[in-house]
């Protein structure tokens, strides 16, 4: 796949974001057929569109995940600054094609991991992560069919749509961050649940995975930057008028409502 065809596809996938229309797939000839196409045309929607990058989501770092999406291994996408929230928080429900919710640890960096360092390994990668925060992850995805082929999810910024954040949590390299466990509730009633083993074995793990993996495409990780590592449990989808609460236990708990018009 070209330049110009990863080009074509950008602009597909940006007319959808700004028109809030469906896209019914990509033409066969427009269709990524391996990461680099997937990740070229994810680079250049984000160029496309009208947001400050702010940040990057880590999706597929779940097993369960790799294997209901066909995953080999993790992928990651852009946030945007105007996508990050604070606990809690209302947001329009007809701002998103769909609300598929996951329970998530995130981390912000204080610390710069540039492409010139790596490989990094843990020890690197915890120093340069300064505050740890619980999160529900918005999954969003521009696309008709849902789920779509792995590469075209890739393509789509890895369907990311919102992140909400809960409070810092104090003294987090303390803790056994695989042992954390969270719940998802809808309208109170209990939709999910599971624990940080899930994410890659630790949540760490999964922000030392997308250090070295930006670092691969010539990237890096920036201080100030959020980087939220993947769900701890299967997806959640929520309805217009829903309020949805992650209660991660010791480390806080995460509020969103989706409003009605």
């Amino acid at each position: 796949m070209d330049e110009g065809a990863q080009e074509r596809a950008a602009a597909l996938l940006a007319e959808a974001f700004t028109s809030r229309t469906f896209l019914n797939g990509f033409p066969s000839v427009l269709k990524p057929a391996g990461l680099a196409d997937a990740y070229g045309i994810q680079d250049r929607l984000v160029g496309m569109l009208d947001a400050v990058p702010a940040g990057w989501k880590v999706g597929a770092s779940n097993e369960e995940v790799q294997r209901r999406l066909q995953f080999t291994e993790p992928f990651y996408g852009r946030m945007f600054a105007g996508q990050i929230h604070t606990s809690p928080v209302e947001l329009p429900a007809g701002a998103f094609f769909r609300r598929a919710l996951e329970i998530e640890l995130a981390f912000r960096m204080v610390t710069d991991l540039p492409a010139s360092g790596a490989p990094y390994d843990r020890d690197a990668v915890t120093a340069a992560a300064g505050v740890l925060m619980p999160a529900i992850e918005i999954c969003d995805s521009r696309y008709q069919d849902y789920p779509p082929p792995p590469f075209d999810i890739v393509a789509d910024n890895g369907v990311h749509g919102a992140f909400v954040a809960g409070d810092p949590v104090a003294g987090w390299r303390d803790l056994d961050l695989a042992a954390c466990e969270a719940t998802l509730t809808v309208n109170g009633e209990l939709k999910g649940s599971g624990r940080g083993v899930a994410v890659l074995g630790n949540p760490l793990n999964s922000l030392v995975w997308l250090a070295n993996a930006l670092a691969a495409h010539g990237s890096g990780l920036a201080a100030g930057e959020i980087v939220t590592t993947g769900t701890m449990a299967r997806a959640v989808w929520a309805e217009p008028g829903d309020h949805a609460v992650a209660d991660f236990g010791a480390l806080g708990s995460v509020s969103v409502a989706f409003t009605i018009p």
